[in-house]
C-alpha cells in the first residue's frame, strides 16, 4: 500500500476504478525508497520506446537532482477494485518554468508554465485500466496516460496560489500516443521547420565572434507575490528602442532523468517583426552570451551536477561552473531556428528521433476536459507528500 493510501482514499474514475496523484517529497524515507524503485522501472520503459536503455549506474545522480528540486516527480496511483491493492501505475517528471508574453502596449510579462519532461505508465496496468473503465460514458475505456495527464492539468488549473498558463514539452513526430494526449489538452503543435528543439553546448564560434548588442538579465520570482528570486530560472531580454520588436529567452535549470547531468531548458519567444538576418544573429548571440555567463557564475553554478556540489571536499564550484547543455525550445519561431542553425546549433536527438517542441494552452481549457475529478481526500490525507 504505497504512501499509506488505500482504495477509499482515491477518487472515483469509472465503475469501481479509482486513481490519484502523490507528489514526491524528498524528506520522506518512504518516498525516497519508492522513487529508487520506480525510476528504473518507468524510465526504462520510456528509454526502450526511444531505442535507449536506462543507465542504472547514474541513478544516484538523478536522485540527487530530484532531491535538490531541479526535477519534480508525480506518482500515479490506481486501484481497480475495493479489494485490490493500490499500485503505482505511472510516473511523471517536470519542472516549474516561465515564458514571455507581451501586451498591446509592448510591455513584457513573464508568466508561469509547467515544463513536462517524462510521462510513463505501466503497459500491463494500462490494458487492465482501459478494460476496467469501460462504461456508457467511456465505451472504449480510459487510458492511463490521458487520465494521468488530465489530473496533473486539473491540479494546475485549481492552484489558486500560482496559476499555470501553459504546459510545454518535447516529443517526436511519430510519437502518436503522446501527440494524442497533447491534442486532448489544448495542444499547439509545430513542425521541424518552425518548432524544432535545438541543442547548444555553450556558445559556438560563430556566436563568439560577434560584436553583440545591449541586453538585460532579470531574475524571476520564487513566489506569486514577487518575493524571493527563483534559483532555477532567469530571463535575458532585448528590445528595439520603440519596443515594437523584442526577444526574450527564459533559462530553466533542470537535469537529465537518465544520468542526472544538468540541462538548461531554454525557451525563446519573439514579439513583433523580427530584425533582418544579420541583426537577428547579433541579438541572439548577445542573449545567449549573457545567459551562459549568468548560469556559469559562482552565484548559480548550473553546470555542476548536484552530487558534485554536495561533496564536502570539492571547492571548485566557488569559481563558477562550465556551461551546461542547452535544449532550445523555439516554438513557432522559424526565423529564429534558421538563424541558430546557421550559427552552429544542432537539432536535438533522443535515440534516433529528432525532437520537436510542443505547447498545451491551459488558460482556456475547461476542467471538465480532463475527465477526472479533483482529489480533495487524497490531498488531505497525503498533504505531507507535497512541497
Amino acid at each position: 500500500m504505497p504512501f499509506g493510501i488505500n482504495h477509499e482514499h482515491l477518487t472515483p474514475v469509472s465503475n469501481s476504478v479509482r486513481a490519484g496523484i502523490v507528489s514526491y517529497d524528498g524528506s520522506s524515507p518512504e518516498h525516497r525508497a519508492e522513487l529508487r524503485k520506480s525510476l528504473p522501472r518507468f524510465l526504462g520503459l520510456l528509454g526502450a520506446a526511444h531505442g535507449a536503455a536506462y543507465p542504472s549506474q547514474y541513478l544516484d545522480d538523478v536522485l540527487a537532482a530530484i532531491n535538490a528540486k531541479d526535477i519534480q516527480v508525480d506518482f500515479f496511483l490506481v486501484a481497480m477494485e475495493e479489494c485490490c491493492p493500490v499500485t503505482i501505475a505511472g510516473l511523471a517528471t517536470g519542472a516549474p518554468s516561465f515564458e514571455a508574453e507581451w501586451d498591446r502596449r509592448h510591455n513584457l510579462k513573464i508568466v508561469p508554465v509547467h515544463h513536462g519532461e517524462d510521462l510513463c505508465v505501466d503497459p500491463d496496468i494500462n490494458r487492465l485500466f482501459r478494460e476496467s473503465t469501460k462504461c456508457s460514458s467511456f465505451p472504449d475505456g480510459l487510458g492511463l496516460g490521458s487520465t494521468f495527464m488530465g489530473q496533473q492539468i486539473k491540479s494546475a488549473l485549481s492552484n489558486t496560489d500560482w496559476r499555470i498558463k501553459n504546459r510545454d514539452n518535447e516529443h517526436y513526430a511519430e510519437n502518436y500516443p503522446i501527440i494524442g494526449l497533447m491534442n486532448k489538452h489544448g495542444a499547439v503543435l509545430g513542425t521541424e521547420l518552425d518548432s524544432a528543439v535545438l541543442q547548444l553546448n555553450g556558445l559556438t564560434p560563430e556566436m563568439e565572434r560577434r560584436w553583440g548588442v545591449g541586453v538585460d538579465i532579470r531574475g524571476l520570482p520564487a513566489k506569486r507575490n514577487g518575493l524571493g528570486t527563483c534559483p532555477n530560472n532567469f530571463v535575458t531580454h532585448w528590445s528595439s528602442e520603440d519596443g515594437t520588436s523584442q526577444i526574450a529567452i527564459v533559462f530553466t535549470r533542470i537535469a537529465s532523468t537518465f544520468d542526472g547531468q544538468p540541462i538548461v531548458w531554454t525557451k525563446i519567444k519573439s514579439h513583433g517583426e523580427l530584425p533582418d538576418d544579420v541583426m537577428l544573429k547579433e541579438i541572439l548571440s548577445s542573449l545567449f552570451s549573457a545567459g551562459t555567463l549568468e548560469m556559469s557564475s559562482p552565484a548559480r553554478n548550473w553546470g555542476w551536477p548536484r552530487r558534485r556540489l554536495i561533496v564536502g571536499n570539492d571547492v571548485s564550484h566557488i569559481y563558477g561552473s562550465p556551461v551546461p547543455i542547452m535544449h532550445i525550445h523555439a516554438h513557432r519561431e522559424q526565423k529564429i531556428i534558421e538563424a541558430l542553425l546557421q550559427m552552429g546549433a544542432a537539432h536535438r536527438k533522443f535515440g534516433q528521433h529528432t525532437m520537436l517542441s510542443g505547447v498545451m494552452e491551459l488558460e482556456n481549457l475547461k476542467p471538465e476536459a480532463t475527465n477526472v475529478r479533483h482529489m480533495p481526500l487524497l490531498l488531505g490525507l497525503a498533504k505531507h507528500c507535497f512541497n
